[in-house]
């Protein structure tokens, strides 16, 4: 795998959060090419950035998000940075996990992603510094 360190910057809205998500996939995908945590990689960046857009800044287009990520030795670390509210009790939530032999219609709400988000990363850390939300986790590339 090669050295790689990438930064962007991009607005909360869904269209820009995705447009960047399939850039950030497609430069994990060229240091890579054959790993299987790549779609975990996809997953949780998602879940995250949408909570972002949905939670941090209540689904304002305009809120700024920064996401860094950082490759060696076959961990990505990701640092993502917002300006939005701060997550409730000062910590990411913990999630909970889905009860699937539900009928569709009864499936609950919320709660899945955070779950996913925690079970699929290491050491995930969260802070508020100087009113801007930093989440910080690494994940394998393997």
């Amino acid at each position: 795998m090669h050295p790689f360190s990438r930064t962007y910057q991009f607005k909360s809205d869904l269209f820009c959060i995705r447009e960047t998500l399939a850039q950030i996939m497609s430069d994990i995908e060229e240091i890579a090419p054959q790993a299987d945590s790549v779609g975990t990689m996809e997953i949780v960046l998602a879940e995250v950035l949408n909570n972002i857009s949905e939670h941090a800044y209540e689904g304002a287009p305009n809120g700024k998000i920064t996401a860094k990520l950082e490759h060696h030795k076959a961990i990505l670390t990701c640092e993502i940075w917002d300006k939005g509210k701060a997550m409730p009790n000062g910590d990411a939530p913990t999630g909970k996990t889905a009860e699937v032999d539900v009928d569709t219609d009864a499936l609950p709400e919320g709660g899945f992603g955070w779950f996913l988000i925690r079970e699929m990363t290491l050491d995930l850390d969260y802070g508020r510094e100087a009113e801007q939300n930093r989440l910080r986790f690494r994940l394998p590339l393997e």
